[in-house]
């Protein structure tokens, strides 16, 4: 495993499909459901706590997922009038963008249900508050020194504009047509009605196709709906369409359920470019750059220069030529092939653009961090010989014994982009870690493990060791 920058949590919409759905993407343990108790935030743009706040509200929870810095906030309204007054709050919040999505109802959250399983009706909303602290979201995704998650669709862009989602339904106590929305706010419509064609038997999906490159239409696009099939663990297609010559598609009929649309081109870099919920008939309306297809090769060898076969390269962290993510959070693996016996390796049908190549290997290690270009075809990949760090943690007298016990291993200095570990030990304390790159690591165990810069000389937290390629170091730790 390696060491990453810290993880945040911005705008994940096709997770919470996931988690609402069914689907393939796991739920985060992090994730803080939380009552009516009045929200305080200085990070967030000021007047956030003021909607946060309103009446109305029922729950609300902060992730998904590595951490917190994405805040939902469920109301119930009583009327149009109350709503009204909720939109009036929600304009003052002092921010560039303000977003009001329109879906049809009713409503549903899928946190505070799995929090309440035992009330559906306590799941029945008319509309939500998203807001998310800016420095969360740029830490994550707009580190210059970071291209972690970098093939997902939130890298490099803006920081997402506070948003309320409202959920409209025939007798329910929100009237669109009465409400007034300020002209600072943008009203993205998702409903049935907003799509140009009628909506019969399914809702709509509408996407213009552009080629990254030239700005161009592209021709001979497509639309593929996929879902997971969770019996043969795998995302199946359930419905395409074909655009026309100026790169326009025009997807009918979506069936009930949550999926992911994903555009194609002859010649182009297949792209995931959205995951919608209709579970209730709505309209999507997309716009897709796609880059055309090119591949990266090289060749993988020890630091002396012999070739390496047999490891596995997988292209991660897939970005356009405009440096953004391509997209890949459909759940289907990453590009990948196999060094040969020459140490010979090549991914194809990779968009034009940028990669990191991650390589696994039961013997040898690689830092994954470097970004490629590709096309590229002399790439020089240098392994590091890995080895065994087996132990036990040790109490000393009359110390607390936890039920669980923890254990890390990290590098000296900087630990970004260096590789690092941990894990839960055995119940009598004793642990494992293998395929750990040679080099100098101090192992720690205590209530906290990991997420700390070590420095040789400082041994107050763990004994340091020395690990060399193809051999076992046996330690003792010391529990802190």
């Amino acid at each position: 495993m390696r060491s990453e920058p810290s993880r945040h949590c911005p705008r994940i919409a096709g997770l919470l499909l996931a988690i609402a759905l069914g689907g393939a993407l796991p739920a985060s343990a992090l994730i803080l459901v939380f009552g009516t108790e009045p929200w305080h935030n200085d990070a967030t743009p000021l007047g956030s706590e003021a909607v946060a706040n309103l009446p109305g509200r029922i729950g609300g929870w902060e992730g998904p997922p590595y951490g917190g810095g994405e805040f939902h906030f469920v109301y119930r309204c009583a009327s149009t009038e109350a709503f009204n007054q909720a939109v009036q709050t929600f304009a003052a919040i002092r921010t560039p963008r303000l977003e009001i999505v329109l879906h049809n109802g009713p409503g549903h959250d899928p946190i505070l249900a799995r929090a309440d399983e035992t009330d559906a009706a306590a799941n029945v909303i008319d509309w939500t508050f998203t807001v998310c602290q800016p420095a969360s979201f740029h830490r994550l995704y707009n580190d210059p020194l970071s291209h972690f998650d970098a093939d997902t669709p939130f890298f490099r862009q803006p920081w997402p504009a506070p948003k309320l989602d409202v959920y409209l339904r025939p007798g329910g106590p929100i009237d669109w047509a009465k409400v007034q929305v300020p002209a600072k706010v943008q009203v993205i419509d998702q409903r049935a009605s907003a799509a140009p064609v009628p909506v019969v038997d399914g809702g709509v999906v509408q996407a213009d196709v552009y080629d990254m490159a030239t700005g161009r239409p592209v021709p001979d696009a497509a639309l593929v709906l996929t879902r997971w099939n969770d019996g043969q663990k795998q995302y199946e297609a359930v419905a395409r369409a074909a655009g026309d010559p100026h790169g326009s598609i025009l997807l009918r009929k979506v069936p009930k359920g949550a999926f992911t649309v994903r555009a194609a081109a002859p010649g182009y870099a297949p792209r995931p470019c959205a995951w919608i919920d209709n579970r209730i008939d709505g309209y999507h309306a997309l716009e897709v750059q796609l880059s055309k297809t090119a591949a990266i090769s090289g060749v993988v060898t020890d630091l002396d220069g012999k070739p390496i076969p047999g490891v596995k390269v997988m292209a991660n962290d897939i970005m356009g030529i405009d440096g953004r993510g391509y997209g890949s959070y459909s759940g289907r693996e990453n590009p990948a092939t196999v060094s040969d016996q020459a140490g010979r390796f090549r991914i194809d049908s990779l968009p034009t653009g940028f990669t990191c190549l991650h390589c696994q290997s039961d013997s040898f290690y690689a830092s994954s961090l470097e970004l490629y270009a590709v096309p590229s075809d002399d790439v020089q990949i240098k392994m590091i010989g890995t080895g065994t760090v087996r132990g036990k943690v040790t109490f000393a007298a009359g110390q607390t014994r936890p039920a669980e016990i923890n254990i890390s291993i990290d590098p000296p200095g900087k630990r970004i982009g260096k590789w690092s570990g941990s894990r839960t030990c055995q119940a009598d304390g004793s642990f494992e870690f293998t395929a750990v790159p040679a080099g100098e690591y101090c192992l720690h165990s205590g209530p906290e493990v990991g997420g700390r810069d070590l420095q040789p000389a400082d041994s107050s937290h763990g004994p340091w060791i020395a690990v060399k390629p193809g051999a076992t170091v046996e330690v003792e730790v010391p529990y802190h």
